[in-house]
């Protein structure tokens, strides 16, 4: 095993045609401070270091955000920007004494130590400090080898995230090709003044300001209390879930609404009380006719959650919560006016914690549950894929698929955290069905599993819900 060397790559001269000159505006809606996104992707072979550092450093001229740095111009109101300096970016190397990056395959694991560089807490807010880090680990000779990329939450989005890792695939594999699909980093949604009527409409507990230290005292408080439950759900698992919903022939709802809202229904039947779901919604194809035509190629936070309530005297089942999810959905991508609007409070609340130097915590309130779904099946029935950028055989990939092959060899993804009534969703390694991770307290996984077993006994013998 050897200690991590930490080297320094010099960004590529600008080769990207669609971005500014000098720096590139934050929207107040995508001046997220949230952790960063750490991605680990360990191959079954070795990673050629100098092809890996050849392609960030020619990555980084076509996403010159990346080596760049967070500033605040101070006014009425602030203006924040991601200026673009061509700084070095982290890389580091080293090796371990292992068979294998994790001894399981699940895709949430416990940590991302020691695979993965730390940025700075301080990157959150304007100053000098990296946007990004990269790190490839070698394991044991003949094992394979692991990058580690670690994306700030400045930068963009998972989508964004995606996007940019599919490039440095692309350029590990052709260096001297120019990429499909570059990014933009033209304007975000125009949006309308905050009225009183729209914070009432789409208030959200997790778009409160946090100050920095209560915010990590109050994730370290939670994750302690907890304990991760992953679930893979074959095909027989997702068909009996659609049978649960109902859906009729004619009706639009996606793969994914319907496995949300059997987990959430799921989490009401052991006991905890569900009055909305904050639904994690991805907008880049809303709107196209109106919106920034470059909004899918934009690498900015084009995610939001919104909270959908459900009636006090409707049932916790699959059905219902499946159509309030797709009734929240459609009132958005159905009314222009009105995802502005959830985007001009989302947008108030995020900026003002930008102004204060604060940060947002998205942990769910008692009555509760959150979605934040990495899969985007597309089956018959599903409504077109609107969530992802771009061209399906190129960059874009509607169903978010983590295990990104570099030069035809394909990975297993890996990343972490998972919080209480919070579901992630992602394609399983391997496999590519869905795999959920959510927290309970701990000690009562077992009463998780015996419903989930229940239900597939019902499943197994044509039961209706």
């Amino acid at each position: 095993m050897s200690s991590p060397t930490t080297q320094w790559l010099m960004p590529s001269r600008a080769l990207n045609p669609a971005a500014p000159a000098d720096r590139a505006s934050v929207a107040p809606v995508s001046r997220w401070s949230l952790g960063p996104i750490p991605t680990v992707l360990a191959f079954p072979s070795r990673i050629d270091e100098t092809r890996l550092r050849t392609a960030v450093e020619v990555v980084a001229g076509w996403w010159p955000n990346v080596a760049g740095r967070y500033e605040r111009v101070v006014g009425t109101p602030n203006e924040y920007y991601i200026r673009f300096t061509r700084s070095p970016i982290p890389f580091s190397v080293h090796s371990l004494d292992r068979e294998t990056a994790y001894d399981t395959r699940e895709v949430v694991q416990d940590t991302h130590a020691p695979y993965i560089s730390p940025l700075s807490p301080a990157h959150l807010y304007p100053g000098d400090e990296p946007l990004i880090s990269v790190r490839l680990t070698h394991l044991r000779a003949g094992s394979g080898s692991v990058i580690g990329i670690l994306w700030s939450h400045l930068l963009g989005d998972a989508a964004a995230a995606h996007h940019f890792i599919r490039h440095v695939a692309f350029l590990y594999a052709t260096p001297d090709a120019a990429p499909p699909d570059p990014p933009t980093f033209g304007d975000h949604v125009r949006t309308p003044p905050v009225t009183p009527e729209m914070r009432d409409r789409f208030a959200l507990h997790q778009l409160k300001v946090w100050k920095a230290a209560d915010a990590f005292n109050a994730y370290a408080r939670t994750k302690a209390a907890v304990e991760r439950v992953t679930w893979r759900l074959g095909p027989a698992d997702v068909e009996g879930i659609r049978r649960d919903a109902k859906r009729e022939e004619d009706e639009v709802m996606s793969t994914q609404d319907m496995i949300s809202a059997w987990w959430a229904s799921l989490i009401a039947r052991a006991g905890h009380t569900v009055d909305r779901v904050v639904y994690t919604i991805n907008y880049r194809g809303f709107h196209p006719s109106v919106f920034p035509p470059d909004l899918r190629t934009l690498s900015a936070n084009v995610t939001q959650m919104r909270a959908v309530p459900l009636a006090a005297s409707a049932p916790r089942d699959t059905a219902y919560i499946s159509r309030a999810i797709r009734a929240a959905i459609n009132d958005l991508r159905g009314d222009v006016a009105q995802t502005a609007a959830w985007i001009a409070y989302a947008g108030e609340q995020i900026g003002r914690a930008a102004d204060e130097d604060g940060m947002l915590v998205v942990l769910p309130l008692d009555d509760e549950v959150v979605v934040n779904s990495n899969l985007r099946c597309v089956t018959a029935g599903d409504p077109a894929p609107v969530s992802v950028p771009v061209s399906e055989e190129t960059m874009a990939d509607s169903r978010y698929a983590w295990a990104i092959p570099f030069d035809g060899v394909t990975p297993d993804h890996h990343t972490t955290d998972a919080l209480p009534r919070f579901l992630r969703v992602f394609q399983a390694n391997g496999s590519g069905e869905p795999e959920l991770v959510f927290c309970v307290d701990t000690g009562t996984r077992a009463t998780y599993d015996a419903l989930l077993a229940a239900d597939r006994a019902r499943w197994a013998a044509g039961a209706d819900a």
